[in-house]
């Protein structure tokens, strides 16, 4: 039975409205959504969009039916209301044609309005994940609406800071990995390093390699950039203990924190985490060693960054568990007390929200970074951890350094191929052959989970995210700590979206409660005020991809950029060659006042 003209005309203007709610939309200045709002908008306009699709879609599967009607009986069916056989042809194929370029139309500014990855990701999302959004997941706003993305606008917008207002704090032959800063005796600051991914033992000897430091300036070079060198800290007794360092942090009562992911628990790799005195003697540096339990941090837990909670006998630590091979991401609670002979130990460890939305990447999230040093062509990487790096990583890990540079000569590096065959290398191995077909395609994406984590501790609040989600959420310390309510299966309900974010790491806040976050796509610093608006810090390509973000003392922000999307993949020889890389830091208080401070070490 053929649709009525009436069905169709409220298919079109069902169409035509959603194009008017469209265009309006997009027209309005950018805002973020509270957390209700989001839910109710995404609901309405999935069940909307696919209402008008599928009624368009009906009606023109019906005009085509009509249409083979009347090319093999040469009539109509009965009750159409329309006895002429020709002007129901000509009626059929004039509406077919119609819907046919509504729907391609309609496809088509999708895909302009939020991009290729978008589209296919809203189109994957209208069929095969509904059920979670219904179950309560949130998803970022701007996959189904297209109004502009908030961190879109910091393009458009000044930056607080120009780079030349940027300092340089130490200029260096490898990348940095995370840093660190105390407030010394003398009032200066005291600057640490964890040593990154980056082969520790050809940045700081080969012998019994170094993986945290701290920078000792000794003057500044005929261009007035800093001159610095690298001390282990702590004394290298105890760096013998180290495997995988990532974070590193300074609590109030002057300890440098350490935390370890141990090899991701491969090949005798355990995680941990450490602390030692800064002004104690070398036999009194260490103050707790505590390795994590297999049920707090299982095989291929990737242990991110932490908070340090300080009370009068102990304190709480918070770790992010990025778990980007596991693909369970998570938050660790840790409790501890001092015992006996000064020493400090763990009374209490917990793991929450395992796999919750607001800890997990969002599938398909992935933006685009472009490559500045542009050594031969202009490349695309997308803003993530491809599979086979991490393996190149994880190779280095576990000692297997001759292996990891077979697999990198053959990930479609001309430069690493010629450094290989000037060490020696052997024949490489049909699987690194395999791995890098899958590198020069861009296949097997790594996804990364929560990773960045922050508190407001006026307020008690903390604030995470994951790197490839698009979202910063926040969740009450208390809450956290609540044991009944992780017990009653309502911690999750705690948990509240703040705002929308790009790939992001390092995170920190200050005592005006404004977030500062690093945004890499944008190879920037922004700052998200507690409202959520968005305001860029500083920005350009001298800064591309940090990283590692803390305050240290009299308002400095101290930030770190391992330029990731050059060093990927490369052996040391040529990581140094695309050097320097640098350890900056910004005087807040010269455009935001004198009373800006945050958590000296965090």
């Amino acid at each position: 039975m053929l649709f009525t003209a009436q069905s169709l005309l409220f298919a079109k203007s069902s169409l035509d409205s959603l194009e008017i709610t469209r265009s309006t939309d997009q027209a309005r200045p950018p805002r973020v959504p509270d957390e209700s709002d989001v839910s109710e908008e995404f609901l309405g306009e999935a069940k909307k969009l696919n209402t008008i699709v599928n009624r368009l879609t009906s009606n023109k599967n019906a005009l085509e039916k009509a249409l083979a009607e009347i090319e093999r009986t040469g009539a109509v069916s009965d009750g159409s209301g329309i006895s002429d056989p020709e002007k129901e042809r000509d009626y059929c194929e004039r509406n077919i044609r119609y819907l046919k370029q509504k729907l391609g139309k309609l496809k088509e500014d999708v895909r302009i309005e939020l991009g290729e990855e978008s589209f296919v990701l809203l189109v994957d999302y209208h069929f095969r994940k509904m059920e979670r959004v219904l179950e309560g997941e949130r998803v970022p706003d701007r996959l189904l609406k297209p109004s502009p993305h908030p961190m879109n606008p910091p393009q458009e917008m000044s930056p607080l800071f120009h780079p030349d207002e940027v300092e340089v704090v130490a200029k260096l032959d490898y990348p940095a990995g995370h840093v660190a800063v105390a407030e010394g005796d003398n009032g200066r600051p005291r600057v640490f390093l964890n040593a990154g991914f980056y082969y520790p033992e050809e940045l700081l000897g080969d012998e019994d390699p170094v993986q945290v430091v701290e920078l000792i300036t000794e003057g500044n070079d005929a261009g007035g950039t800093p001159v610095t060198k690298k001390v282990p800290f702590p004394h290298p007794k105890y760096q013998k203990k180290f495997q995988s360092t990532h974070s590193v942090k300074v609590d109030s009562k002057k300890w440098l924190w350490i935390l370890d992911y141990g090899r991701l628990r491969f090949l005798g790799g355990v995680p941990k985490i450490m602390a030692y005195k800064l002004d104690a003697k070398e036999d009194e540096q260490e103050v707790l060693y505590y390795e994590l339990p297999i049920d707090i941090a299982p095989q291929g837990s990737f242990l991110n960054d932490m908070v340090i909670i300080r009370n009068e006998n102990g304190g709480t630590i918070l770790i992010d568990d990025t778990s980007a091979l596991a693909n369970k991401p998570a938050l660790i609670v840790l409790q501890f007390d001092q015992g006996q002979n000064r020493r400090y130990e763990m009374k209490n460890a917990r793991r929450l929200l395992e796999g919750h939305y607001s800890m997990s990447p969002y599938k398909g999230y992935m933006h685009y970074y472009r490559d500045h040093k542009d050594l031969e062509q202009e490349k695309v990487w997308k803003a993530g951890i491809y599979l086979d790096t991490a393996i190149y990583s994880m190779m280095k890990d576990l000692g297997l350094h001759q292996h990891a540079r077979l697999l990198n000569a053959f990930l479609g590096n001309i430069e690493t191929f010629k450094d290989l065959r000037n060490t020696g290398g052997s024949k490489p191995s049909f699987l690194a052959k395999f791995l890098g077909l899958f590198k020069r395609n861009n296949f097997l994406p790594l996804q990364i989970g929560v990773d960045g984590i922050t508190l407001d501790r006026e307020n008690d609040v903390v604030y995470y995210g994951p790197a490839n989600r698009g979202e910063l959420y926040r969740i009450n310390l208390a809450d956290l700590l609540n044991e009944r309510l992780e017990k009653d299966g309502l911690l999750a309900k705690r948990v509240e979206r703040f705002t929308e974010m790009t790939t992001t790491d390092g995170i920190t806040i200050d005592n005006k409660r404004n977030v500062y976050v690093t945004d890499q796509e944008h190879d920037a610093i922004v700052k998200v005020d507690s409202h959520g608006r968005i305001e860029p810090i500083v920005r350009g390509k001298e800064f591309a991809w940090p990283v590692s973000i803390a305050f240290g003392p009299q308002g400095y922000l101290y930030f770190t950029c391992y330029s990731l999307p050059d060093v990927t993949s490369r052996v040391p020889s040529v990581i140094k060659n695309l050097g320097p890389y640098y350890v900056y830091r910004i005087n807040l208080r010269s455009k935001l006042g004198n009373d800006i401070a945050g958590t000296v070490g965090h």
